[in-house]
């Protein structure tokens, strides 16, 4: 949070381009005297948050099924399925997978994206994104799991190498990390 007295145009262009990397709110401070006595004005210039990554916002490109099965493998998409599932579990009934060209993501009925998990289907594995704050407890967290943990990116939060035997070894720690997306995304 910035509060200044006064906000220069140059101040919040500045403000505009940070707010796409970190959530902003500026307020600006005015003194007034209102019948013999001083008194204060906040108001709010700026209040800008970070709603998600260009690609999510264009929709990545509609795709389907088949063009994953291409592009990663048939064993993979099993995957993608078993893990969907498991954010149903923990999450609820309403969602379902939303196919894009650059991630399997999940929306919910009433085309409502719900992309606080994602997935991005290989060969031999799944990497699974969870959109988490960046903390050195989560981090931790992270890397203690039986998972590979990949470098966090401040686009797709927390990622992660998801295999079958890794999916069932780390079933419970997988409902966690579900779970901790979703209370963060404030769905």
């Amino acid at each position: 949070m910035f509060v200044a007295e006064d906000v220069a145009s140059l101040f919040l262009n500045v403000v505009s381009l940070l707010s796409s990397f970190i959530p902003l709110v500026v307020i600006q401070m005015q003194g007034i005297e209102v019948n013999g006595a001083f008194t204060l004005v906040a108001t709010r210039v700026v209040d800008l948050m970070p709603l998600g990554t260009e690609e999510e916002e264009e929709g990545s490109g509609i795709s389907d099924r088949s063009y994953w099965e291409q592009k990663a493998s048939h064993g993979s998409l099993q995957l993608v399925d078993k893990l969907a599932q498991l954010v149903v579990q923990e999450v609820g009934p309403e969602l379902q997978l939303n196919y894009t060209k650059h991630y399997i993501g999940m929306v919910q009925q009433g085309d409502i994206l719900r992309n606080f998990v994602t997935f991005v289907p290989r060969q031999r594995h799944v990497i699974m994104r969870f959109k988490l704050p960046q903390s050195e407890e989560l981090t931790e967290r992270f890397e203690a799991s039986i998972f590979k943990v990949l470098m966090y990116s401040n686009s797709s939060g927390h990622r992660i190498n998801v295999t079958h035997e890794g999916l069932e070894e780390g079933h419970e720690e997988l409902k966690q990390f579900i779970r901790a997306a979703h209370d963060a995304s404030g769905a």
